[in-house]
């Protein structure tokens, strides 16, 4: 055991020692005693600066989601707290396993805390709790090192989520008794629960006699690493596979069973498979509004079998409910289907079909002259990107484009968008992360609106000061074009327009290798010139005020 000078110190071991190689944040004065352990544990674990406390943990939810690691950051009292919501309630939403270390004001002040009379104080526990996971709070440094370990555990158990670690300033800065360190792991998940047999026989026997059974999958089967058994279970039944936004990367696009997204922001062809299905298994998918068209599917003629780690998850229309694991349940599963070949002929014959009116319904889209197409702009970067690269798009139509748009060519955590609480802002902080924990191995591009680029423009300067090779695509139509496509019809747009902005030229304010794009350019050997740099650049391409991904239900087949 080794004697720490302060709950600072220990807090930045104990990290250190589970894995934890980067913290995102701000620093503030009652900080200070956790950047002072990092400092003496360098390079073993180390701090990333960024402008604001907002970007850190959207930073620590990319880096999460690339790595398939607890993310971690931190913010000072008050207005470093406030400033986590949004990101805390993405990360809850999107079950991202985080730790949010949060400073408060010192104990012995607890009765000046209300209307700010200590500065910076203010109820944050009660601002906090909504939106994590889990809050605890260290007041007594004799159970330090087991308080932190919990909040560890509770991030990446279960269903995985954020958690928020809150520490006095005087308990920060105060002396530690001696006391043991836990052996900690960051990788999710720490254990593999797995559905009941009685359960998988019963959904066993479902999907056998289903007649046109596909797959629903979600992010769920992308935190458990289901890679193979997905793809097993769908060549087992001949399945189409679907998934939702945060779902792709299951499986390859180039798989014949692989239909794409399904849902608002997917592919008409996939929609025909999920109306035209008898049996739908939801594998790891919360079957939320924009996959099921609010709810729409599926039916109640649809048979819905649905695999998900947390109980609360399963819909109550469920005709069979597996609660576990996404791999290991999918691989008993699987050797339980062993013995009797699926009834399903649909298969590959059906996803073909779909394929085609995918195909067809690209076609009839148009763009205004002198923009740039944003399905054009997805084909240059599936065109350049690398296979151990990562799109990270950000919320409103990018992450449609994105998610319909890019094949992925091999299972993997390949595409990355904000769909908890698909709040604008989020693209360009967690492409920080996702570049952290891509590290030299693969690039991170940024797919971002012009309005949500608003939000964190100035992370440009963190990535170039972190030597982080990030390209930063910015789909500039000086509007907000989701709000604009909602009023046009009524004639009653307001707000929605922007000043024809230069984002090219901010990039390069800041060190970047910044680029506009015009219709005439060539986009693709400049996406090709950015990927192959070893600095951060932004392109900043004059793109459709007009067109969108997304779609309407489908008419339903039976």
């Amino acid at each position: 055991m080794t004697i720490h000078p302060h709950v600072g110190d220990l807090l930045a071991e104990i990290l250190a020692t589970a894995g934890v190689e980067h913290v995102f944040g701000v620093p503030g004065g009652q900080t200070r005693p956790l950047y002072d352990g990092i400092f003496d544990r360098r390079p073993r674990i180390d701090h990333v600066l960024v402008r604001d406390e907002r970007s850190g943990i959207y930073a620590a939810d990319g880096y999460a989601r690339a790595s398939g690691r607890l993310g971690v950051c931190d913010a000072t009292v008050g207005p470093g707290a406030t400033n986590l919501v949004s990101g805390l309630a993405e990360a809850l939403n999107s079950s991202t396993p985080l730790l949010a270390i949060v400073a408060d004001i010192p104990r012995d002040q607890e009765h000046h805390r209300l209307f700010g009379q200590i500065s910076q104080g203010f109820r944050q526990a009660d601002t906090l709790r909504p939106v994590a996971k889990a809050l605890f709070r260290l007041d007594d440094p004799s159970t330090a090192a087991s308080t932190i370990a919990t909040a560890i555990q509770t991030a990446l158990s279960g269903r995985p989520g954020p958690v928020v670690l809150e520490i006095p300033d005087d308990v920060f800065a105060g002396p530690v008794p001696l006391q043991d360190l836990p052996a900690l792991s960051t990788c999710y998940p720490l254990d593999r629960a797995v559905a009941p047999s009685d359960a998988l026989d019963r959904a066993a026997a479902l999907l056998r006699a289903g007649e046109r059974p596909i797959l629903l999958v979600g992010s769920g089967a992308v935190w458990s690493g289901a890679w193979e058994e997905v793809a097993q279970l769908a060549e087992k039944l001949a399945a189409p596979v679907l998934t939702s936004i945060t779902g792709k990367g299951i499986i390859s696009d180039a798989h014949p069973l692989s239909a794409g997204v399904a849902g608002v922001f997917g592919r008409t062809g996939a929609n025909h498979l999920l109306a035209a299905a008898d049996t739908i298994f939801a594998i790891g998918c919360k079957l939320g509004q924009l996959t099921t068209f609010s709810w729409r599917y599926p039916r109640p003629d649809q048979r819905l079998i649905q695999l998900d780690v947390d109980s609360d998850a399963i819909s109550s229309s469920a005709r069979e409910a597996l609660v576990g694991d996404a791999r290991d349940t999918l691989r008993i599963l699987l050797d339980l289907l062993q013995t009797e070949p699926s009834r399903s002929s649909w298969g590959t014959t059906a996803v073909a079909a779909a394929r085609d009116a995918w195909q067809t319904y690209n076609a009839t889209l148009a763009t205004e002259p002198g923009t740039v197409d944003p399905r054009d702009v997805v084909d240059a970067i599936a065109m350049t990107i690398g296979p151990d690269d990562v799109l990270v798009c950000d919320a409103s139509l990018v992450s449609g484009w994105g998610a319909a748009y890019l094949p992925i060519r091999q299972p993997g955590r390949r595409f990355m968008a904000p769909r908890g609480l698909a709040g604008i802002g989020w693209g360009g902080p967690a492409a920080l992360g996702a570049q952290t924990a891509l590290g030299s191995t693969g690039r991170a591009i940024a797919l971002i609106g012009d309005g949500a680029w608003g939000y964190s423009l100035a992370e440009v300067e963190t990535a170039v000061r972190r030597n982080l090779p990030i390209t930063f695509v910015i789909l500039n139509n000086s509007s907000l074009a989701w709000v604009l496509h909602d009023r046009r019809d009524t004639g009653k747009a307001l707000s929605c327009d922007f000043l024809d902005t230069d984002y090219a030229a901010a990039a390069t304010a800041f060190g970047a290798t910044g680029i506009r794009v015009g219709p005439t350019d060539d986009l693709e050997t400049a996406l090709a010139a950015a990927l192959r740099s070893d600095q951060s650049t932004l392109l900043d391409i004059k793109s459709s005020r007009l067109l969108s991904p997304v779609l309407s239900p489908p008419a339903d087949e039976p």
